[in-house]
């Protein structure tokens, strides 16, 4: 019996120490009044309310946000020719209108990028041309827009 007190005289005291306390009151609406209409009554939670456990829970418990949701990259098209000496790429593109001249490609291998890629204004057909800005992209890895 005595542990059924305490946790309740413990329950009692979490509740005064959280918001449990009755809101300081608001300033009538006199223009919602002046215009003829009822003032908003306030809903008042029960005392019964205030102390559920779940009720302490919930407050005293930490929120989470929830995490970003990453969005999937767009295959661009499968790198055909390495040219190393003039660092460009020539890409078989499979959605030609997915990219724009200027925007940064990534190559994925191996389920991690390995080249980084900056598209050029020249095509050539279904053919696009970007240059190489970092790591070492092969032929036949996949293209993807960032």
């Amino acid at each position: 019996m005595s542990r059924f007190l305490h946790t309740s005289l413990v329950l009692v005291m979490a509740c005064a120490a959280t918001s449990c306390k009755s809101p300081p009151k608001k300033p009538d609406a006199p223009a919602a009044v002046a215009e003829g209409q009822p003032a908003p009554s306030p809903n008042p939670a029960t005392f019964l309310q205030k102390l559920s456990p779940f009720a302490l829970l919930s407050k005293l418990r930490p929120h989470r946000t929830q995490p970003p949701v990453a969005s999937l990259p767009t295959q661009i098209g499968v790198i055909r020719q390495v040219n190393i000496a003039s660092q460009f790429v020539l890409i078989d593109a499979q959605m030609s209108s997915a990219a724009q001249a200027g925007d940064t490609l990534v190559v994925i291998a191996d389920r991690k990028v390995t080249s980084e890629l900056k598209l050029t204004a020249l095509r050539a057909g279904s053919f696009l041309i970007a240059d190489i800005l970092t790591g070492e992209p092969r032929a036949d890895d996949p293209v993807y827009r960032k």
